[in-house]
């Protein structure tokens, strides 16, 4: 837990995966994060942006190292916090490769909660627990249905 005094302050589930896009061709793929993370990486990474963008950076740096142009970065990330429903953690718009890393700055791209906590938690009694998987996975196959009629998927490195 970084940059915490106790031990479990949230919970938190989610779900990330890229859209690489070549600027010059405009030619983008849906990359799973989970081709070049291990299962504990994925795991520490999907609700932490300044992870995610650290990741952006690795892959827009891997294809200028093939020495093709550097690649746009967007990101779908879902996050559900302490039992809220999924909502969406960072703005898919942004390409991520070309935003700056940053200390202890807040990231613009890094969307706002919608849902209170007070809303589902009246105080008295314990928060419900996170999101369920099931739920995260139902978004994550309603993305990849909508991709999949604009780009080609691919599961390979860009």
């Amino acid at each position: 837990h970084r940059f915490a005094w106790r031990q479990k302050l949230r919970g938190k589930e989610g779900w990330f995966d890229f859209l690489v896009t070549d600027p010059v061709s405009g030619q983008s793929i849906a990359f799973d994060p989970l081709k070049i993370l291990t299962h504990r990486q994925y795991r520490k990474a999907k609700c932490q942006p300044d992870m995610i963008l650290e990741l952006a950076h690795h892959l827009a740096d891997v294809a200028t190292r093939e020495g093709r142009p550097r690649a746009e970065v967007r990101v779908t990330a879902l996050c559900a916090l302490n039992g809220r429903e999924p909502q969406p953690l960072i703005d898919p718009t942004v390409d991520l490769a070309s935003q700056p890393r940053r200390i202890l700055a807040p990231y613009p791209w890094v969307l706002p909660l919608h849902v209170p906590l007070e809303a589902q938690w009246d105080g008295r009694s314990r928060p419900s627990h996170p999101a369920s998987i099931a739920t995260i996975e139902k978004h994550r196959a309603r993305f990849q249905a909508q991709l999949g009629s604009q780009i080609e998927i691919r599961d390979e490195e860009p």
